[in-house]
């Protein structure tokens, strides 16, 4: 059977008062990324007008809550959009020129185009890529797609002009990222699991 259910909503149940958008599911299916320029997703803090936010939901503990904020806990201080998780969802990556995320020497200066983060959600920590960083200008609708294992994020770019290519089209770039891999663990089959065991059985 099929069941349907709103992950867009606050504890009491109450949906996003503002559209959500750009979902992205890790592949156990546990975790649900969005962004949304919502102010009620939170109980205990009225988001309205702080521009598009990244929120993640729980399937298992029925939770939701703000990810694209800072150590202080502040949300980002400019729009964050096109969320994508890795394989389990410890890493999230999204498209934002905020100025209060990421490492020391990062905050307080925004971006003047956008750039991605990446956030490990097991520890907090972020990694940032500017557009000076790349090399490259990310697009406006960059599309970041982050790999299963989160170390590596291709994206929608475009090139630098030149005398010769005053207006390149945009190309498709891959980055290799730094960090521990995420990878996911996947259950034997129950009939592959019994087969091993009578193989094993015959064997003795």
């Amino acid at each position: 059977d099929t069941s349907l259910q709103v992950v867009s909503r606050n504890a009491d149940g109450a949906v996003a008062d503002e559209s959500c958008v750009s979902p992205s599911i890790s592949a156990d299916g546990r975790f649900v990324a969005f962004s949304s320029e919502a102010g009620n997703l939170l109980l205990d803090q009225d988001m309205s007008g702080q521009g598009a936010q990244i929120y993640l939901y729980d399937r298992i503990l029925s939770s939701l809550r703000l990810v694209s904020v800072n150590s202080e806990n502040e949300p980002a201080d400019s729009s964050c959009v096109k969320p994508t998780l890795s394989a389990t969802g410890r890493y999230l990556l999204f498209a934002s020129n905020a100025g209060n995320l990421g490492s020391e020497e990062g905050l307080g200066v925004q971006c003047e185009s956008r750039g991605f983060f990446r956030r490990d959600l097991s520890s907090g920590a972020y990694e940032r890529l500017t557009a000076d960083q790349l090399g490259i200008e990310p697009s406006g609708n960059s599309s970041p797609v982050l790999s299963g294992n989160g170390l590596a994020l291709a994206f929608v770019g475009r090139p630098p002009a030149t005398e010769d290519l005053p207006e390149p089209e945009s190309q498709i770039y891959l980055v290799q990222l730094e960090g521990e891999a995420d990878s996911l663990v996947v259950e034997e089959p129950s009939v592959s699991r019994l087969m091993r065991r009578v193989n094993a059985a015959v064997a003795a």
